[in-house]
């Protein structure tokens, strides 16, 4: 199931209908791929739930905000055009190194945008932003991860 469909099925559950009677205000605004499948991230008056479509069931987890971390606009599904395996073929075009994790993430800040971080078997962390609307790379870095050990 592509997200797009897990999205409608989520939304369309009684669990989420009766948040958003609750918080008319709720929008979507990242959806995160792990091992297990997406999590969908919905923000609404200082607090991010997560929508996860597992098996069938709807599971939910609810975290605080701080006003500080408040930078969340709403992500359109509607307006994505380049898929997930779009993406993936051109991530793949540039790195000849092993990947060994990866993390994705569907946002948005002024356009919706694919943010791909590859941890690669000699420790590099590559870092792709993907415009989801038109394909064009947004930014693009390669950092060793032995440079993040002394930031903490």
């Amino acid at each position: 199931m592509n997200f797009q469909e897990e999205y409608s099925n989520i939304t369309d559950s009684e669990e989420f209908k009766e948040l958003e009677k609750e918080f008319p205000e709720i929008f979507l605004s990242s959806i995160f791929l792990d091992t297990t499948g997406w999590q969908f991230n919905f923000y609404y008056t200082h607090k991010l739930i997560t929508f996860v479509l597992e098996n069938g069931i709807i599971k939910t987890e609810e975290s605080e905000v701080s006003e500080k971390d408040k930078e969340f606009e709403e992500l359109n599904i509607k307006e994505i055009k380049i898929e997930l395996e779009q993406v993936k073929e051109l991530t793949e075009k540039l790195t000849e190194e092993e990947i060994t994790k990866k993390i994705i993430i569907l946002q948005q800040k002024q356009v919706p945008f694919w943010n791909l971080t590859y941890i690669t078997s000699s420790l590099n962390v590559l870092n792709i932003k993907i415009n989801a609307i038109s394909g064009e790379i947004m930014e693009q870095t390669t950092e060793n991860i032995m440079k993040f050990k002394g930031a903490q």
